[in-house]
């Protein structure tokens, strides 16, 4: 005699129907000036966008905040906290829905120099700002850390008139490097 119940079944399938498939997220992840929109670039040249979404994480801000980037940057951290959240969830249900990886480009900090410093003093400490959040720790399933030399983030710096960033010193790219591995 079987113990099975066969009322249940239909319940059993119906819950199946709506599981949803967690998504792989790859996160790119590297101080300014490492080569994470480049490496996106070619990734995209790479692979068929059946199987991948492509993300740039600023991009994305943008569209969570439905403003500007400068705007977002004036906002109070949990503010900016939310929204970035926000962003990331975006993308997870994007992926899950489409079946489809996703691949983000994006920062765990930001360096900032504390006002008031006086050029070349060793003694002045650099201020990392983490800005990775609870929900990109959830959402990624897959961390990609780029990490070219200091020099080679200075010259690359230098070179890009595309973008306007905050030109570091080698010592103060190892120290945010080195910051962010730990």
């Amino acid at each position: 005699m079987s113990t099975t119940n066969n009322a249940y079944l239909p319940l059993l399938q119906t819950k199946t129907a709506f599981t949803t498939r967690i998504p792989k997220i790859i996160g790119i992840y590297g101080v300014s000036g490492c080569g994470k929109s480049y490496l996106l670039e070619q990734l995209k040249g790479h692979f068929d966008e059946k199987s991948f979404f492509f993300y740039e994480g600023s991009e994305r801000l943008v569209k969570a905040f439905q403003n500007t980037l400068d705007s977002f940057k004036c906002l109070p951290i949990h503010a900016q906290e939310t929204i970035r959240a926000r962003a990331i969830e975006g993308i997870s249900r994007e992926c899950a829905k489409a079946g489809k990886a996703g691949i983000v480009i994006g920062h765990y900090s930001f360096c900032r120099k504390p006002t008031n410093t006086i050029p070349g003093d060793p003694s002045t400490e650099i201020e990392h700002e983490v800005v990775m959040t609870d929900a990109d720790k959830k959402a990624y399933t897959h961390i990609l850390y780029l990490k070219p030399s200091p020099e080679t983030i200075v010259e690359q710096v230098a070179k890009d008139e595309s973008r306007q960033r905050q030109h570091l010193n080698a010592a103060t790219i190892r120290q945010w490097q080195d910051f962010e591995e730990e």
